[in-house]
């Protein structure tokens, strides 16, 4: 795909998302495009999310020395009074290297309820919104692909050497975050349940039109 065809392809899914009533109506802007379907969000990984954590939770969570001070969880010298279910998905974070990347979503859970300025975060940015969006349902969920996605629609009249760019980044900054949380408030995208779909829609744009090695 060249940057002509990426950037009609971005003006067309976000035209089909302004116009989108129903769930059904962001299947089908995915289902519709041989592009999108072949990068289709995979629903059955990642389902619809409906948890929530508050401060309370997190507080709680200190005074049973599962998490110290800085938001991390504290080594496990007892696992006797964990659930099951608790020690399995501990087992899965610590064979994926993953223990530690929990500071970043309970500081986005804290930032969420506090309403924290939170303009000089710059680090695990991803993890730090997912934090928010699991305190306050109505922020999104980003990821590179959402993000790439949303740089290419607000930047859709940028010179080639500009939209290569983008559609090879794989990182996201504070200011970009920020850019694109405003955009989602500011939409009228029928409301919270609409969300999910939206999230999914644009994974799917941001991962067809991403430029890798092999493209």
């Amino acid at each position: 795909m060249n940057n002509v065809e990426a950037k009609l392809l971005v003006q067309g899914v976000f035209e089909g998302i302004k116009l989108a009533k129903s769930a059904s109506d962001f299947e089908k802007i995915v289902d519709g495009n041989d592009r999108l379907r072949k990068n289709k969000f995979n629903s059955s990984k990642y389902p619809n999310l409906k948890i929530n954590i508050s401060t309370n939770d997190i507080t709680k969570l200190k005074n049973s020395n599962i998490l110290s001070d800085e938001n991390k969880i504290l080594p496990l010298t007892d696992s006797l009074n964990l659930s099951p279910l608790e020690k399995l998905l501990y087992s899965v974070l610590w064979k994926n290297g993953d223990l530690g990347k929990e500071k970043h979503i309970i500081e986005g859970v804290l930032a969420a309820e506090d309403d924290q300025d939170d303009s000089s975060k710059e680090r695990g940015l991803v993890f730090y919104q997912y934090g928010k969006h699991l305190a306050k349902r109505e922020e999104p969920i980003v990821d590179q692909h959402t993000i790439r996605a949303f740089l290419l629609f607000i930047n859709i009249e940028s010179e080639d050497p500009e939209i290569t760019k983008i559609r090879k980044k794989d990182t996201l900054t504070n200011d970009e975050l920020l850019s694109f949380r405003v955009w989602v408030k500011s939409s009228e995208i029928g409301g919270i349940d609409n969300q999910f779909h939206i999230d999914k829609v644009l994974f799917s744009l941001g991962k067809a039109v991403k430029i890798t090695k092999r493209s």
